[in-house]
């Protein structure tokens, strides 16, 4: 594949790429006694962490 320019900066992808890694917390107070649990991952690489928090 061709490169015309490196790093060319591009604020539309940079915003939708900022809400992507966002972490998704899901809380649910009777399945897990009120903790939150944090999930990390994406779907190229998949789940990489899931903690139970608080």
């Amino acid at each position: 594949m061709e490169v015309l320019e490196k790093n060319v900066a591009c604020p539309e992808l940079e915003e939708i790429l900022t809400e992507y890694r966002k972490p998704v917390v899901i809380k649910d107070k009777d399945l897990f006694f009120g903790h939150s649990i944090a999930v990390n991952g994406s779907p190229k690489k998949g789940l990489l962490s899931a903690d139970i928090e608080g």
